[in-house]
């Protein structure tokens, strides 16, 4: 090979390295150098509020983990929430935007449907805020929440959710020894999971369903047939929720809703002519949740002693017919006060993990006009939670 050649060689592979040694080299991009990620702007996707949503919350590790949420009003940006653990019903109100979810009112021991949309905002407490990213942080009154993952998957008994956000609550009031607090929170789908832990002990309060029922009629026409003859009626709607029911009562049977720590109670009262008779009524008694059967049988015994009404019959075996097909146990009595004769009945019943009694009292005279009115709130009485009228089950 001539010099030439060689020459002509060496100097096209320096060219080659030269010009190689030129080309900047690519790195993997630095996660640190990574735009920050705009995370959620639309925290109204995670708390829906559209009127007659019904949640259920399945609890563990206290009597009233256990939950049963509702939207019962709605009006523009405003949503009023019941919330009844079995122990008292909470009345919320809460305004939704798509940059943050704020708790304006609450009231304890709401035993109402009274619409409180339009009262004076008595808190400010910050549920959600945008935008839900990992490290946001936000304070409220009593509490700090943080946003610690957005990328959560979650199995509750109402089905498994992914991309779910967990919010930790630091209390500001206590120190953190005292427990530690998460919420998780399901687009289109709201709170799925609460969970408090303190030391070893933990208590949940799990999503088990979530349903929307539809607007029922406030009113209907029915008949009742009053001393041999049919008589047109108009019905009016009874919501029992956050309790699992509606039924329809005549116009002439006033309603009156009462609570305590020891339960809750709907009277249905002879309202005839426009006179109310106090003596003439149908009472429906939900118990605390926990109550049995056998507990609830003995305060309604109890109530008939208390009472001194006289007890005239019983069901108390499967071969005794009963008055109500639904009954554990029931009791025919009377009573006789001032001249007045009165008769009545006292059945125990249970649905789902809820124990109640219905008990019937009027002057033995008004049978024809009161029982046929008692029946008919009976006959449209159904459980909300399951379709099934009260009378067929």
């Amino acid at each position: 090979m001539r010099w030439s050649t060689v020459k002509g060689c060496i100097c096209l592979l320096l060219g080659l390295l030269m010009l190689t040694g030129c080309v900047k080299k690519e790195n993997p991009p630095n996660p640190a150098e990574k735009p920050m990620e705009k995370g959620i702007q639309d925290v109204s996707r995670y708390f829906p509020v559209e009127s007659q949503l019904t949640w259920d919350y399945e609890g563990e590790g206290n009597e009233y983990a256990g939950f049963t949420r509702r939207v019962m009003h709605t009006q523009g940006n405003k949503a009023q929430v019941s919330e009844d653990n079995g122990g008292t019903v909470l009345g919320m109100v809460f305004e939704v935007t798509s940059s943050q979810v704020v708790k304006t009112y609450t009231k304890e021991e709401f035993y109402s449907d009274k619409n409180l949309l339009e009262e004076k905002p008595n808190l400010e407490e910050v549920i959600l805020k945008a935008p839900l990213k990992v490290g946001a942080t936000w304070k409220n009154e009593r509490d700090q929440r943080e946003v610690v993952s957005t990328s959560e998957r979650v199995e509750v008994p109402g089905g498994t959710f992914h991309n779910v956000v967990k919010i930790k609550i630091t209390s500001l009031e206590h120190p953190p020894e005292e427990g530690r607090q998460f919420e998780y929170y399901a687009e289109n789908t709201g709170l799925i999971l609460r969970e408090f832990t303190v030391g070893e002990d933990k208590i949940t309060s799990q999503l088990k369903s979530l349903k929307k029922t539809e607007a029922r009629p406030q009113t209907q026409k029915d008949t009742l047939s009053i001393e041999g003859m049919q008589q047109e009626v108009v019905l009016h709607l009874v919501e029992g929720a956050p309790l699992p029911f509606y039924t329809y009562a005549p116009s002439d049977m006033m309603v009156e809703r009462t609570a305590s720590g020891e339960g809750e109670a709907f009277r249905f009262v002879a309202n005839f002519a426009g006179k109310k008779r106090d003596d003439a009524y149908m009472s429906l008694f939900f118990y605390p949740q926990g109550t049995s059967v056998e507990e609830a049988v003995k305060f309604a015994s109890g109530m008939i002693l208390s009472n001194r009404w006289q007890k005239v019959g019983r069901y108390n075996n499967p071969d005794t017919e009963k008055s109500y097909p639904w009954s554990e146990s029931e009791w025919q009595f009377m009573d006789k006060v001032n001249n007045q004769s009165y008769v009545g009945n006292i059945a125990v019943g249970k649905h789902g993990d809820r124990v109640f009694h219905i008990i019937n009292h009027y002057p033995e005279d008004f049978a024809e006009g009161f029982v046929p009115r008692t029946g008919k709130i009976l006959e449209k009485f159904t459980w909300t939670d399951t379709g099934e009228q009260l009378n067929k089950t």
